[in-house]
């Protein structure tokens, strides 16, 4: 399957307020003609996540007001199979195992590259929704 295939048709959202991780995301995702949401807060992307059910929910766990477990916690409960990406502040295993826990489908830090993003979105994609907690190489 090559990676159009992955991407084509497909709705990602992203919560992010970090104008870098918008930009290596949008880059990464777009020029697969996947169709590309962006949330600036997390009350937003509780809200676009509910009415746009996206295939991908890209959460960056830096965004301030609620708690990144609570949010988990809140998407989850509406879109119960949906495929979660957490971009974490650090690479710190037990935040990778509490993530999964919680739901997110894979974990990978919030500084990788656009090559490191583009590769955890197209994983995400293309897998079941079963958590993982594995980071790309």
């Amino acid at each position: 399957m090559n990676a159009n295939g992955v991407f084509f048709g497909k709705k990602i959202l992203l919560i992010t307020q970090s104008p870098d991780v918008l930009h290596t995301v949008k880059d990464s995702v777009e020029q697969h003609h996947a169709s590309f949401f962006h949330a600036g807060s997390s009350k937003d992307g509780v809200g676009q996540a509910a009415a746009k059910n996206p295939d991908l929910i890209i959460y960056d766990d830096r965004m301030p007001l609620i708690n990144g477990s609570h949010v988990l916690a809140l998407i989850r409960r509406l879109r119960p199979s949906g495929k979660l990406l957490l971009l974490s502040r650090t690479h710190v295993p037990l935040r990778s195992i509490d993530a999964s826990a919680q739901g997110a489908s894979f974990t990978i830090s919030n500084d990788s590259s656009e090559e490191q993003i583009y590769n955890a979105v197209k994983h995400c994609l293309a897998i079941a929704s079963v958590p993982r907690i594995e980071q790309p190489v």
